[in-house]
């Protein structure tokens, strides 16, 4: 039985492909490089696929196909991080714009300036707490 992980493996497997492998195939070949029982097999698979996810060489190409980090381009390897920035970027554009975040304004008297004497106020030291109580 080999002495390497099932992802380093399929990292070996996968250096020697330029082009993206189905998740099927990858998973096909380590079960055979480690002959699993098909047992053995179905038990594993589940971690082996979350391990695969996790591993930073790899990159998910969609439709779940795999290729090694290092055979892309800076920007497809990429282009995932840039389009969730983008999607937040936008959300909060539209966040600007709606009346809903008012909650959020600092209150103001009747004339416009900011209200500064707030009672209720957290960060206020309460001088009674430091007071020993052996006086």
């Amino acid at each position: 039985m080999s002495q390497k992980s099932m992802v380093d493996i399929a990292y070996e497997y996968a250096k020697q492909i330029d082009q993206p492998i189905a998740f099927k195939d990858i998973w096909d070949y380590v079960v055979k490089e480690l002959n699993m029982s098909e047992e053995e097999a179905n038990q594993k698979i589940g971690i082996f696929y979350t391990n695969l996810s996790l591993d930073c060489r790899f990159h998910n190409q969609g439709d779940n196909t795999w290729i090694i980090r290092s055979k892309l381009l800076f920007d497809d390897a990429t282009a995932d991080i840039f389009l969730v920035k983008e999607d937040v970027d936008e959300e909060n554009e539209d966040d600007e714009d709606s009346e809903d975040n008012d909650e959020y304004l600092d209150e103001e008297d009747d004339d416009g300036e900011l209200d500064e004497d707030n009672s209720s106020d957290d960060d206020s030291l309460d001088n009674d707490m430091y007071e020993s109580d052996e006086e």
